[in-house]
């Protein structure tokens, strides 16, 4: 009983809420309908809005000409950049790295910039000790030779005082004690020229790439110790197929493109390899450039384009008017109807040939080539969703772009030659 009491009056207090909001709610609907300011200012919105919406509904396209243009075919070839030196240094004496002041991705200079420094401990005792066993064989050489002059002093003054066999055996002496002051004095060059290699520089201006060893470990004759490269100038490896490898030469001028930072840079052919490869029938080819002061990095892709022809008169149109896919590249192409309104038409095209920023194309069936023609309008930006035949509104549109603009189906005044 109290539950159903209890939900009738909600179910009243509900009711009559609504009925409060649905009177409140009417009475000001009814004001506003009867506002003839308020009737006229939505009046003027929806009209301004139906302008907008209008105008939104034409896709914005940028264009640009096709033209005529003098070009070589060209082809792109694909290539990374290699480093002109790479090193591993390796220590040459034994004992403790005391000294090790780089890390991967320093900066080195040649004979400059210490990379390791072994302890030289033992090697300064070595060095003492060879000195002074040195000095002992320089003493015991000049009392040899000094007796070795007595003898034959006496010899001279009166013969059989001194007999053949003495003055050979002291002879021998002599020359033993020479003999053993050299090897004396070669060690101590050897433990110097030790000494002096337990310090290692930089060979060349360049970053390190590894390092294979710490500071405390313990190191003998031929343990690496970094991986340097060089810097300042890098070379961008191509291989070249055999079609096209007689048209290059050593100390060719070619720009290299590097798409990693959008940057081309002039370069010199440096070395063309006479040995290709027999399945790719490619040879390697190297192009010297500058790195641009650390911008360009080994690893980094580039890209050459060399001249496969003699140039001629082709087609022209910006790379972005292109939209290429496997198997597919389309050129859509802006014409103008007789009631002034901008259509779309799609052309599948061939490319013949790429240079600087633009392709050479030729329209790959005969309905295209009476659109894509010197002249005609080629979409660089905003073609991307159009649809064949749909109506767009030109961006930015220069004014000199529409003068003797070709019409749908073409124009007599233009001329475009079949390759």
């Amino acid at each position: 009983m109290k539950f159903t009491s209890f939900l009738a009056v909600g179910i009243t207090a509900l009711l009559i809420g609504a009925g409060v909001s649905y009177y409140t709610l009417n009475n000001q609907t009814n004001a506003k309908l009867s506002d003839k300011a308020f009737l006229e200012k939505q009046l003027k919105s929806l009209s301004s809005g139906d302008k907008k919406d209008t105008t939104r509904r034409l896709p914005i396209v940028r264009v640009a000409r096709a033209e005529m243009s003098d070009i070589s075919d060209e082809q792109l070839f694909d290539g990374r950049l290699v480093e002109i030196q790479k090193v591993v240094l390796a220590s040459e004496v034994s004992g403790l790295i005391n000294e090790m002041t780089v890390e991967v991705g320093d900066k080195v200079q040649a004979k400059d910039t210490l990379i390791v420094g072994v302890d030289a401990t033992w090697l300064n005792i070595a060095l003492i000790q060879a000195q002074r066993q040195k000095e002992f064989d320089r003493v015991n050489m000049t009392l040899q030779k000094a007796e070795l002059n007595r003898l034959e002093r006496l010899r001279d003054r009166q013969a059989g005082v001194v007999t053949d066999s003495e003055l050979e055996k002291q002879t021998a002496l002599a020359e033993e004690s020479v003999a053993k002051y050299k090897l004396s004095e070669a060690m101590e060059n050897e433990i110097q020229e030790k000494l002096n290699r337990t310090k290692i520089y930089a060979p060349f201006n360049g970053a390190i790439i590894n390092k294979l060893t710490e500071l405390g470990a313990y190191v003998s004759p031929g343990t690496p110790l970094v991986e340097i490269v060089s810097d300042g100038q890098a070379d961008a490896l191509f291989h070249i197929s055999e079609n096209f490898i007689q048209r290059i030469h050593i100390g060719d001028p070619l720009p290299i493109y590097v798409p990693a930072v959008d940057k081309t840079v002039n370069g010199e052919i440096v070395s063309i390899v006479p040995y290709g490869s027999t399945a790719a029938r490619s040879f390697p080819v190297r192009i010297r450039i500058d790195d641009q002061g650390g911008l360009l990095k080994i690893g980094m892709s580039v890209q050459c384009t060399l001249e496969t022809t003699e140039k001629a008169q082709r087609l022209t149109v910006p790379r972005d008017a292109v939209l290429q896919k496997p198997g597919e590249n389309t050129v859509w192409v802006v014409q103008k109807e007789s009631d002034g309104a901008f259509r779309v038409t799609p052309v599948p095209v061939y490319i013949h040939a790429r240079a600087n920023a633009v392709l050479a194309v030729r329209p790959a069936t005969e309905a295209g080539e009476k659109v894509l023609v010197p002249g005609a309008l080629a979409i660089i930006e905003g073609a991307e969703r159009l649809m064949p035949g749909q109506e767009v509104e030109l961006k930015e549109i220069n004014p000199e772009l529409l003068k003797d603009l070709p019409t749908a189906g073409g124009m007599q005044s233009f001329t475009h030659e079949k390759e």
